[in-house]
C-alpha cells in the first residue's frame, strides 16, 4: 500500500491492580490531532476461556478521515503490534467496512470519516482467576487527511477485571458502538448465501448483483486485482456491478487470480446493509 512503513502499535496487557475509575477511562491523549482515540470495551469485565472484544475508538474531525486496510491510492491504515502476557493471545485487528473518498486528481481511497471503531479480539485463558485486573495498554499511529496529510499517535490504556464464564458482566457505554461495527464487518469466509447477492464472472468482467440495493459498492482488499474506471464503475444506485480487470494490473497474466473484494449492499430504512467478503480464484466464480 502506498506511504511509509507505520510504527506498529503496542497493546501490552499486564496482570496489576486497579479502580473502578480505571475501568472504563478512555482519555483522548495530548499527542492526539484531529482523529481522538480511545481503548474501550463493550462490557465492564474480561471472560476467562473465551475470546473477548476490545474496541480502538476513533473520533474524527469533520472532513478529516483515517484509512482502512484495503487497497488505497494513497494513505495507508492504524497499525497494530501486539504483546501479551503468557497464555493471553490478541488477535488482528478485524475491520469494518469503510466509504468511498475521491480527491481532486480522481484519487480514490477507503477511508473512515467522523467515528470508526477497530475490533480487537483478546483470548483470555481459563487459568487467569476470577477478580484479578488486567491492564491494556495500546500505543497507536496512524495518517490522519483533509488537504493535508498528518501523523497522529495515541497512547490509551484500560484496566478490567476477569470474571468466570457465565457471570454478571454489565455492559459499557460503548457497547452501541460495538454493535454498529460489527454490522459492517463483512461476512467471512466468501460463502454467498444470501439470496439477494449474486457474483459471477460473465466473459472478462465480474457481475454483481443485490437485489433491492439502494446503493452497492465495491471495496478492494490490500492484495486485490486492479479494476477499469473504478471511481465511476466501483458503485451504483441500480444495484447492479459491472467491473472489469485492468490490463495494466500486473497480476494479469495470472491464468486464474484470486480476487479479494468487500461488497457493501445498502437496502435503505431500518433494514441493516450486507456486508460480504469475496475472496476466491476467479474460476469459482461460475458464468
Amino acid at each position: 500500500m502506498p506511504g511509509p512503513t507505520l510504527a506498529a502499535a503496542a497493546l501490552a496487557l499486564a496482570l496489576g491492580s486497579g479502580d473502578r475509575a480505571s475501568m472504563e477511562r478512555a482519555a483522548p491523549q495530548p499527542s492526539e490531532e484531529h482523529a481522538r482515540l480511545r481503548l474501550v470495551a463493550p462490557t465492564r469485565a474480561l471472560v476467562a476461556g473465551d475470546t473477548n472484544y476490545l474496541g480502538l475508538l476513533f473520533d474524527i474531525d469533520p472532513d478529516w478521515h483515517i484509512y482502512w486496510n484495503g487497497l488505497n491510492d494513497s494513505g495507508f491504515a492504524p497499525s497494530a503490534e501486539w504483546t501479551a502476557p503468557p497464555g493471553v493471545e490478541v488477535g488482528q485487528i478485524i475491520w469494518p467496512a469503510p466509504h468511498r473518498y475521491i480527491a481532486p486528481g480522481d484519487v480514490l481511497d477507503h477511508v473512515y470519516e467522523e467515528r470508526v471503531l477497530l475490533l480487537v479480539p483478546v483470548e483470555v485463558p481459563r487459568g487467569i482467576r476470577a477478580g484479578a485486573m488486567l491492564t491494556l495498554r495500546a500505543q497507536v499511529e496512524w495518517l490522519v487527511c483533509k488537504d493535508v496529510c498528518l501523523p497522529g499517535f495515541g497512547d490509551v490504556r484500560l484496566t478490567l477485571p476477569v470474571v468466570e464464564a457465565g457471570s454478571e458482566n454489565a455492559s459499557t457505554a460503548f457497547a452501541s458502538a460495538f454493535e454498529s461495527a460489527w454490522a459492517r464487518v463483512p461476512l467471512d469466509g466468501g460463502v454467498l448465501d444470501d439470496p439477494r447477492l449474486r457474483v459471477r464472472l460473465a466473459g472478462a468482467s465480474i457481475e454483481i448483483d443485490a437485489d433491492g440495493a439502494r446503493r452497492l459498492s465495491y471495496y478492494p482488499q490490500s492484495e486485490a486485482a486492479r479494476v477499469e474506471e473504478p471511481i465511476r464503475r466501483g458503485v451504483s444506485t441500480s444495484g447492479h456491478l459491472r467491473l472489469r480487470r485492468s490490463p495494466y494490473d500486473r497480476g494479469s497474466l495470472s491464468r486464474d487470480p484470486v480476487v479479494r473484494f468487500v461488497i457493501v449492499a445498502d437496502f435503505g430504512g431500518d433494514e441493516p446493509p450486507l456486508v460480504v467478503r469475496v475472496e476466491r480464484p476467479l474460476s469459482e466464480l461460475g458464468g
